[in-house]
């Protein structure tokens, strides 16, 4: 394993994953050549993302406020755009779109009703947080532009997706 996936499959693991649309495209700058570091970026924060879809899933079957459930009908579009996106970078730069599987069965929140809504958004902050280190990580390490863009972006709608979730979880308790 390379060191740097190493670690991204570790910090998967701390942030609750356990191993088992808005970018443009490539661009063709040829000086751009896709690193070991946009890979393990890339391989870290699919399973990691899709992971968020699925507690949204979950979210939208269990929450009983209509805001939590706005919120996870947005995470499924926001973050189902990023993971179509970063398997097609994975394509275009590896050969591939396949990333590691990951086991998320640690993605399901416990409870029912109004206790429910409270424990999730606890849940989803930590989540958050996993992906708020990668994407620190990424914009120290990675080469491509697009992948440097989208850690921007998911570093700043997610500190503000902590902070209404952080809100919630408070106010709801």
């Amino acid at each position: 394993m390379r060191p740097l996936l190493g670690f991204v499959v570790v910090l998967g693991l701390a942030s609750g994953c356990q191993p088992a649309p808005q970018a443009a495209g490539p661009s063709a700058a040829p000086s751009a050549a896709a690193s070991a570091a946009d890979q393990a970026f890339i391989d870290g924060m699919v399973p990691h993302h899709e992971g968020a879809v699925m507690m949204a899933n979950e979210a939208l079957a269990k929450a009983t406020r209509e805001e939590l459930r706005a919120f996870a009908r947005q995470v499924r579009i926001d973050q189902g755009a990023e993971v179509a996106q970063m398997k097609a970078w994975r394509l275009a730069w590896f050969g591939s779109s396949r990333t590691p599987p990951m086991d998320h069965s640690t993605h399901q929140v416990a409870g029912s009703g109004a206790a429910y809504d409270a424990a999730w958004c606890t849940a989803m902050v930590v989540h958050h947080e996993g992906a708020l280190t990668m994407s620190a990580d990424a914009l120290k390490a990675a080469t491509r532009p697009e992948v440097r863009e989208l850690a921007q972006r998911i570093i700043a709608a997610q500190e503000r997706e902590i902070g209404q979730l952080k809100a919630w979880a408070q106010a709801w308790r």
